[in-house]
């Protein structure tokens, strides 16, 4: 809620006026989320959401206040929007951001000491500011009054309430400032009272007045003192119990306007029938209700359904043991069969892949002369203006957006201003987020004016238009949700369409992602030309596109495809380039390109019709339902506002003239993605009834690999720059962390009743965390394919962003672990950090003292880990202790200065813990001089060379150096789960025994690299079959100990490590395999090598079948095709792969940083700069 007085300065302050006085207004909302998402636990998904935590009551003034600086604090108050903190049984928050409210009384303190408290107007201003106060701690009891089982209520030092409580009701809410919205339309604006304060023009303070659960006439003096009635519905309840309406209503001085408030009451027959017709609705909601387990209650509960963000609970129970999805579910959920009429691996099979003369794979087209006849069928087109942004490719972001993006969204405004029946759609938020920044309350205004009218529709809404093969579920979701809470903070709007027209190929997983996060239909461009000939052919180019594990289909979301090769003018209207490049109206002089298109007159407007509308009928033979989609826009398009004058002026006569031609039975017109799906799914309803056919199909699986033209398949970009797709991961990860630590110091911190003092350092650190992170998941970010120094750029954000993290994170340590009550600077420090932007992330040394190094485990997951840690310290000699002070057995492994000798320095310890979720686990490093019972020294053997140093007064077991001229054995590392037998030579996998199953499996580890003959940041063009590395023979060190062995294989360039774990849990379950590879040591020659490693194994998998993971989140079967080329036979595969037969299977999984140790650091006694670490 944020009400209050404003004080403008400067000569426009009357002008000023009207805005200001639509700028402070009362806004009430209750927003719950709740959250659904299959096969994954629901406490992994709660923890998503826990990152939007936010004080929703605090003081607007810290301390004592004077008059003197009241102006500034007032000046730069916020625009925002209150929200009330829900918490469910799981103590989980879920909550959206809120901004400070200013505190009534501190108000009326400050305003009496100005010089005009005398006026009649200001003592009736003070009255309303009281109103407000009051008004809220009513709609704040009536709320709780809703609830029962009520928790806990508490008050926080710094005005923070936060309710604790089981919800029994389902909210409806409106935001309120579309209906001040109604009123400005109709320049209804009310009389404002103005008198001086600060030596300035202000409007009258805000005041709320209550109504019913029903529709209300207001009655509003307008300028000329007249009243303005306008109807208002406000909160609706769909449960007996009534939370209360709101309605904003501004204070008016009767001596000054001539009139006051009134309220026309209902008459009671229109009461009696509006109650008779919502009892009726109500008995029928409820019948439903427990007809339909979706919307009936469980075991005496409601579930809860929010019309906002609305990821439903349903049928999935809040309190149920994570251990219980045990494998037995899992394969039971594999069993499940997909209920679809199209599977992606059916379309592939069917494709046509020969390619024509001019490089181009068949499409179908209409044939000649088709396009006339008395039997045409009407056909609709609606023409979607669209300019593309994409934030940082060629340029960076900043650059775009001062140069091209930002006078696209100021020609925007004008020219829609100007031209009521055009319109406009945008995707990128994160442009938006700063061109808002820039813009004055008018134009704002504005803007969300054209956006309900319908002229402007914001599309898939997400901070950028995302990667979809390189970029994992929770941090797409997460900068979805960014985007969204943007939108609906600034704009007010939530997006309901999907325009995904860039994407290099699209996941299966994106589109159930849309469904969940609120969208209904989307659209995209980017997939391969030769499936698109499949379902064009049948006229499927448009579906119903399913999830694999969803028969019943609910998750469905409809999607459209774009037929043509690319998103431009020149390959929108129809088949012909040559003819739709000559309807891109732009002419500007200063353009590279000379414009082939010419202006429409009367002498060429019928000629250029009829091309126009054959090109449009051809495009319609393509789909079913008479009606097609025209984007009328390409890259950074619509920059100079001349260019909407010309396309707007030349097609606005063409739509005219073809709509008047009856004998073509065509109908144009300027339209959104909205505007397109509603007309469609009328036609859909239309034909459906006559003939079931028509009704959409349904397709499951997705599409890549993507190849546009000449067999030439965009596979590259998997692996482009891989640092930065490193990089990107542990700062998900991290960031996840982090949300999650904040969130319970938030908790806690209001437990212990102690302020929480680094909260708003926290709040920025994050959100600048999650915006870097969510702009480098864009399809030219993360995939490599941006100009060196864009990329360059990318990397320092990104680096910012792992900062941020790294420092909330001890933050969040330091607070939890003293109770809020240690208030000095932070004395934790990472255990892993990056030193810069173009190195990888590294493990800090611990210092071990006699007096003890306290080192902190951070479990970020919702489910139980017992696993075997590492650390690097400083001493060999060491006592480990946990949080009960029990000492603990570790291992002692050695590192390495050079290729054969062993460090003196530098040791690695390895030790087991037990952590819960989200628990913090404190243990402690003591060095010691005695000898101690709980070490157990590795012992250490090298192949391959006949050098090895290690120091005598080192502990470890040392056995001769083998070179394999003496040595033809193999290497065994073995553990109570698997015995894995390797080369001695090359030191790389030869085979793999379950000691379980029994299984063997043969395996041949190889380096291998690809010559290429064209391949670069985006496609993959191997020449010929893959050859072997040949190095020579590596250096092979061998580490074995009762907790933990290794094999690490020294190439020059090529660090290759298999690790396996003596421990009971998963972890001990695999084999842990790492290769970190130097391409900076082999720049010269990798120009033109593509570097893989190849496993080849004794599984009997004759279908050439295989499964990868889409965005971490599920699985898809593939087939390798030997008709195909092979770059075409490469899949993204982020972090899970498996080649499988019967009960032999090979699983391969990727996994990124999860666990988190922080240890603290000593500042030297009197240091009072930067502190020295000792």
């Amino acid at each position: 809620m944020l009400c209050g007085i404003s004080c403008k300065t400067g000569p426009n302050a009357v002008q000023r006026k009207t805005k200001m006085f639509w700028s402070h207004y009362l806004i009430i909302k209750i927003l719950i989320i709740a959250s659904r998402r299959r096969y994954v636990s629901l406490l992994d998904l709660k923890a998503m959401i826990l990152n939007r935590v936010r004080i929703i009551y605090s003081q607007f003034f810290d301390g004592q206040t004077s008059a003197g600086n009241y102006h500034v604090a007032v000046e730069t108050a916020p625009k925002v929007s209150t929200y009330l903190i829900i918490e469910f049984k799981t103590d989980y928050i879920f909550a959206l951001p809120g901004p400070p409210v200013p505190n009534v009384t501190k108000f009326v303190q400050i305003i009496n000491k100005s010089s005009d408290t005398q006026s009649q107007d200001f003592v009736k201003g003070i009255e309303a500011l009281k109103l407000i106060n009051a008004r809220y701690q009513q709609l704040f009891s009536v709320a709780l009054s809703c609830v029962k089982n009520v928790k806990n209520i508490t008050r926080h030092q710094n005005h923070v309430i936060t309710v604790t409580l089981n919800f029994t009701s389902k909210l409806w809410a409106v935001d309120l400032e579309d209906l001040a919205s109604v009123f400005k339309e109709k320049n209804n604006i009310p009389t404002i009272s103005e008198y001086s304060f600060c030596g300035n023009q202000y409007p009258a303070a805000s005041f709320i007045t209550k109504g019913k659960n029903r529709r209300q006439t207001v009655h509003i003096c307008d300028r000329n003192k007249n009243y303005v009635s306008k109807e208002a519905m406000l909160y609706t309840l769909r449960e007996t119990c009534f939370v209360g309406s709101v309605l904003t209503a501004w204070y008016i001085p009767e001596r000054e306007s001539g009139c006051s408030w009134q309220h026309a009451r209902m008459k009671f027959q229109q009461r009696l029938i509006i109650a008779a017709i919502l009892s009726t609705v109500a008995v029928f909601w409820l019948i439903f209700s427990f007809i339909d387990s979706g919307l009936g209650w469980q075991k005496g509960e409601q579930d809860l359904k929010i019309s906002y963000r609305a990821l439903s609970l349903s049928g999935i129970n809040i309190s149920s043991n994570i251990d219980s999805f045990n494998l037995q579910t899992c394969s039971a959920l594999e069993e499940i069969s997909p209920v679809s009429n199209i599977t992606t691996l059916d379309i592939k099979a069917k494709s046509n892949y020969v390619v024509l003369s001019n490089g181009d794979y068949q499409l179908p087209t209409l044939k000649p002369g088709n396009e006339y006849g008395p039997k045409l069928e009407p056909l609709t087109v609606i023409i979607i203006p669209h300019s593309h942004n994409d934030p940082g490719w060629l340029r960076t972001l900043e650059e775009y957006y001062v140069t091209t993006t930002k006078n696209i969204l100021n020609n925007m405004v004008d020219k829609l201003r100007l031209y009521p029946n055009m319109t406009f759609i945008w995707a990128e938020t994160v442009f938006l987020s700063m061109w808002w920044n820039e813009l004055e309350d008018d134009i704002k205004v504005q803007v969300r004016r054209l956006v309900r009218r319908g002229q402007l529709e914001i599309v898939l809404g997400g901070w950028v238009m995302p990667d979809e093969a390189s970029t994992h579920y929770y941090s797409v979701i997460d900068q979805l949700m960014e985007g969204h809470q943007w939108l609906m903070e600034n704009l007010h709007v939530k997006p309901k369409n999907s325009w995904s027209i860039d994407p290099f190929g699209h996941s299966g997983t994106m589109p159930y992602l849309w469904k969940i996060s609120g969208l209904e239909n989307m659209v995209i461009q980017r997939i391969h030309q030769a499936n698109k000939g499949v379902l064009a052919k049948n006229k499927n180019l448009e579906f119903k596109w399913r999830q694999p594990w969803d028969p019943s289909g609910k998750w469905d979301i409809n999607c459209h495809v774009m037929p043509y090769m690319l998103y431009s003018i020149k390959h929108t209207c129809g088949p012909n380039t040559y003819v739709c490049v000559m309807f891109d109206y732009r002419h500007i002089p200063s353009d590279f390109v000379r414009p082939l298109a010419l202006p429409v007159t009367q002498s060429n407007i019928e000629a250029q019709s009829k091309h126009l509308y054959e090109q449009y009928r051809c495009k319609a033979s393509l789909y079913k339902y008479n009606t097609i989609l025209v984007p009328l826009g390409d890259d950074f398009r619509y920059d100079h506002h001349q260019e909407w004058d010309q396309q707007y002026l030349n097609y606005n006569q063409l739509i005219q003239y073809m709509n008047s031609k009856k004998e073509w039975n065509i109908h144009l017109k300027f339209g959104t993605i909205k505007d397109y799906f509603k007309l469609l799914k009328r036609n859909i309803k239309s034909k459906s009834k006559i003939n079931s056919d028509f009704n959409l199909q349904t397709l499951t699986g997705d599409f890549f690999p993507y190849s546009d033209k000449e067999n030439a398949y965009w596979t590259g970009y998997f692996t482009t720059r891989p640092f930065d797709k490193r990089m990107s991961r542990e700062i998900e990860a991290n960031l996840r962390a982090a949300d999650i630590l904040n969130t319970l110091v938030y908790m806690y911190s209001k437990k212990w009743q102690q302020p929480n003092k680094y909260y708003h350092e926290v709040s920025v650190n994050l959100q600048n965390a999650r915006r870097t992170l969510g702009l480098f998941l864009h399809h030219d970010a993360i995939t490599g394919t941006s100009k060196s120094f864009v990329v360059e750029e990318l990397e320092q954000k990104l680096l910012s962003a792992y900062n941020a993290t790294q420092r909330v994170i001890k933050l969040a340590i330091q607070v939890l672990l003293s109770k809020s009550k240690l208030s000095g600077p932070a004395i934790f420090k990472s255990e892993i950090t990056r030193q810069n932007y173009q190195t990888l992330a590294l493990k800090q040394m611990v210092s071990v003292f006699e007096s003890g190094t306290k080192v902190v485990l951070f479990n970020p997951l919702p489910h139980r880990r017992s696993e075997l840690v590492t650390f690097v310290v400083d001493s060999d000699n060491i006592e480990i202790r946990n949080s009960n002070n029990i000492k603990i057995m570790y291992q002692i492994n050695p590192l390495w200065s050079s290729a054969t000798v062993v460090m003196e320095g530098l040791f690695e310890v390895v030790f087991f813990t037990d952590l819960e979720p989200l628990e913090l686990k404190t243990f402690t490093l003591y060095k010691i001089k005695e000898k101690t019972k709980n070490i157990l020294p590795a012992k250490i053997t090298v192949f391959g060379t006949e050098e090895l140093a290690v120091a005598p007064s080192l502990k470890f077991m040392v056995e001769r150096p083998r070179h394999s001229k003496n040595y033809k054995g193999s290497i065994v590392l073995e553990n109570n789960y698997l015995r894995v037998e390797l080369s001695s030579v090359k030191g790389t996998l030869k085979s793999i025994y379950d000691k379980k199953s029994g299984n063997l499996t043969k395996v041949d580890l190889e380096f291998m690299f690809y010559k290429a003959r064209g391949s670069g940041a985006y496609l993959f063009q191997p020449n010929g079959k893959a050859e072997p590395l040949d190095e020579g023979d590596p250096v092979v060190h061998v580490v074995e100990g009762p907790l933990m062995s290794s094999v690490e294989v020294i190439y020059p360039f090529l660090h290759h490590t298999v690790r396996l774990y003596n421990n009971p849990s998963v972890q001990g379950k695999g084999i842990h395999i790492q290769n970190v590879l130097n391409m900076q040591m082999k720049s010269g020659v990798m120009k033109n090598m593509e570097m893989i490693m190849r496993l080849r194994t004794s599984v009997q998998n004759k279908d050439l079948n295989f499964l990868t993971d889409q965005n971490g989140y599920q699985l898809i079967e593939r087939y390798t095709r030997d008709s195909l080329p092979i770059e075409a036979n490469y899949y993204p595969n982020l972090y899970n792969g498996s080649l499988r037969r019967h009960q032999k299977a090979i699983n391969i999984t990727y996994w990124t940083a999860s666990w988190y140790s922080w240890f603290k650091r000593r500042m030297v006694r009197g240091d009072v700069g930067s502190p020295t670490y000792i």
